[in-house]
């Protein structure tokens, strides 16, 4: 039939659900100057984002990351979507912009 045109999107503003905590997401840009990473990540598997092993106190990316925080983002491309080689190889490009969250 035709019901559910216009009048389907109200009902969803109306519903007043558990408001879900915020998720974390932090960038940080990384420069010729910075030598190295800052952090070190660990690759968890195909389709999903390396996490966050250490981080060097006063680094760059000690700003944004925090061990068991997840690499999102490296030059704005999901992370998930590459190998641990295509990810280590990324890394090695500046300037780099890195997204940290939670997966």
């Amino acid at each position: 039939g035709k019901g559910g045109g216009k009048g389907g999107g109200r009902r969803g503003q109306m519903w007043q659900g558990l408001t879900l905590p915020q998720k974390i997401k932090k960038d940080v840009k990384l420069t010729e100057a910075d030598v190295t990473l800052g952090f070190v990540w660990s690759f968890v598997g195909e389709g999903r984002s390396p996490q966050v092993i250490s981080v060097d106190a006063g680094s760059q990316v000690s700003e944004a990351a925090a061990p068991g925080l997840c690499l999102l983002r490296v030059n704005g491309l999901d992370t998930s979507m590459f190998s641990e080689k295509q990810i280590t190889d990324m890394m090695k490009q500046r300037p780099l912009t890195l997204r940290f969250g939670d997966q």
